[in-house]
């Protein structure tokens, strides 16, 4: 409830202060920076392993979506409802790193299983390539 009474607040503020305006755009021009504002600290919040971050980052699209309506910018509304979607898939589905044994593994420490014939891992193949290559 906290993300969606966020995005309704956000939208509803947006709506009012956009009536009392004479800017050229149609709405307040510190509403884009909040806007921004709001989905940068949702992508560092993603980055950081707070699952929260997708979720704030869905609820922003809203209030964008308005904005893009009241300042005649209506390319916006496509990249917001897909940037929504992807980041409700990436609410659904994140699991802490913890829950799936530790830390996020680099691609080098992964195992190539059996299209690389058995299970090297990333750096002993590169280090094979490279010399079947070079």
């Amino acid at each position: 409830m906290g993300s969606l009474g966020l995005s309704i607040g956000t939208t509803l503020i947006l709506v009012l202060t956009s009536s009392e305006t004479d800017t050229r755009l149609g709405a307040p021009l510190y509403w884009s920076w909040l806007l921004t504002g709001l989905q940068v600290l949702a992508l560092w919040a993603a980055g950081a392993e707070y699952r929260w971050g997708w979720l704030l980052g869905a609820s922003v699209q809203p209030p964008w979506i308005v904005y893009a309506v009241l300042t005649d910018q209506v390319g916006f509304i496509p990249g917001c409802a897909i940037s929504a979607a992807v980041q409700i898939c990436s609410f659904v589905r994140w699991r802490h790193p913890r829950e799936v044994g530790g830390r996020y593994p680099w691609p080098s420490e992964t195992t190539t299983g059996d299209e690389a014939g058995g299970d090297q891992t990333g750096s002993e193949l590169a280090g094979r390539s490279a010399y079947v290559m070079g």
